[in-house]
């Protein structure tokens, strides 16, 4: 047994890492080329005003913990709920960045 050897884990730290690069970077790639939008879509003319939606996220979150603190849901462990809450959350997202960005609320800025 040779000390000046280094250790197994030190040697592959460095392969760890270069995965978590390729990895991260491959799903940038993967992110531009498939899918952020070539043309346009029902969702572009909020482009221009998702900085409303970044500066109000915010008061969004705070309405989402004030829901949640006057109406606990009921706690489901199935499958078919699981995907029942991510749709909601989804069309929740959706909700909240149409409204956020819609010239009523654009127009008290």
């Amino acid at each position: 047994e040779n000390p000046c050897l280094p250790f197994p884990d030190r040697v592959l730290f460095f392969t760890r890492r270069m995965t978590l690069s390729i990895c991260y970077s491959l799903s940038a790639v993967v992110m531009l080329l498939f899918v952020v939008p070539r043309e346009q879509t029902c969702f572009t003319w909020m482009g221009p005003h998702t900085i409303y939606v970044y500066l109000l996220q915010h008061e969004a979150f705070y309405l989402h913990d004030v829901v949640l603190k006057t109406w606990t849901p009921p706690q489901y462990t199935s499958n078919i709920a699981h995907l029942t809450v991510l749709s909601f959350y989804v069309l929740a997202t959706l909700f909240a960045m149409l409204a956020i960005a819609c010239w009523p609320s654009r127009y008290l800025f």
